[in-house]
């Protein structure tokens, strides 16, 4: 591990009785013990969506003020679909795309095609979290497809979420044959008791996904981050060199 994208919800910590200042010290400390052990991260602070008033525009104050954590790269959005579409959140990412940063919601995961619609047009989504739904609407695989919108997939949340019955239901497969640029990720690692190289295993020994497929879908998660420009290159040169060993 080099680098690691970390989503953090800052609302969940403020309900809890947190202190803000204490909160961003403990990013800021933990971004800088993993630094010294050597992974580089950026955090992306999610808005809990049935939690946290839209209104509020919390999430998007905080990480966008002077007292924001160091090492912030965009605004998140989680939380149950149904009921919370992202066009309730654009003044959120309004602000933080103002700000320099990216738009990371999730979408397509419990809704359907419309939520990732929501989040491309309300939220200008760079980065979509799961999106499987997507395959449900063949434009939107054009849209993702020519505008180069990753997809962040989960294979084991989705299952254990009940997002696909299988993972041979998975549509994982019809994504890459669509070129929809895809990723490889673990949403939650400690909730669903997985790790990356788990979730790259499992799409190689169950979905029959090739080591070609892997290192590609490794290199789109390095092209997709938002780690330094100098950084990129060298992780694209390390992935590389390991592949010729």
């Amino acid at each position: 591990m080099r680098y690691a994208e970390i989503t953090t919800t800052p609302y969940n910590h403020h309900r809890r009785g947190s202190a803000m200042e204490e909160y961003v010290e403990g990013l800021d400390a933990g971004r800088e013990a993993a630094r010294r052990a050597g992974v580089e991260v950026g955090w992306i602070c999610d808005i809990p969506r049935e939690l946290e008033p839209p209104d509020s525009r919390f999430t998007a104050d905080l990480i966008t003020g002077r007292g924001a954590p160091e090492g912030v790269v965009g605004l998140g959005l989680g939380g149950p679909e149904p009921g919370f579409p992202p066009e309730m959140f654009a003044s959120s990412f309004e602000l933080a795309q103002a700000s320099g940063l990216a738009s990371i919601p999730h979408a397509g995961e419990t809704a359907g095609p419309e939520s990732v619609w929501g989040a491309i047009r309300a939220l200008g989504a760079d980065r979509i979290g799961h999106g499987v739904q997507a395959m449900r609407d063949l434009a939107l695989v054009d849209h993702l497809v020519e505008h180069e919108i990753p997809l962040e997939i989960s294979l084991s949340s989705n299952i254990a979420l009940g997002v696909v019955a299988s993972l041979t239901e998975h549509p994982i497969k019809e994504l890459l044959a669509a070129e929809v640029p895809v990723t490889l990720n673990t949403d939650d690692p400690a909730y669903f008791s997985t790790t990356l190289d788990q979730e790259l295993k499992v799409a190689h020994d169950v979905l029959g996904l090739s080591l070609k497929t892997l290192v590609w879908l490794q290199r789109t998660a390095i092209t997709a981050s938002y780690a330094p420009a100098a950084m990129k290159t060298a992780l694209h040169r390390e992935l590389s060199s390991a592949m010729t060993r």
